[in-house]
């Protein structure tokens, strides 16, 4: 299966610029190419502060979740109805 894009395009930046690079990038989800993709398309990138700590709850949430459903399935867990 060959690659969905097929041009390699490479710059080469300073101490600085690759300082601030690497900051801007560690603020979104986005992977290294995928962000120099979007920013060189002139697409917007929003960046949604506290973004990570919020997927992280999020996913802890699920965690705890499925160890509820699953203990509630092995009959382990004891369900009690209240009125």
């Amino acid at each position: 299966m060959s690659r969905k894009r097929k041009f390699l395009v490479a710059f080469w930046l300073d101490d600085n610029e690759i300082l601030s690079l690497k900051n801007k990038i560690s603020k979104t989800s986005l992977t290294r190419s995928d962000y120099l993709r979007k920013c060189s398309l002139d697409k917007n990138i929003t960046v949604v502060p506290g973004i990570r700590d919020l997927i992280i709850e999020i996913k802890r949430i699920g965690n705890n979740l499925n160890q509820i459903a699953r203990a509630a399935n092995e009959g382990s867990l004891t369900i009690l109805e209240t009125t």
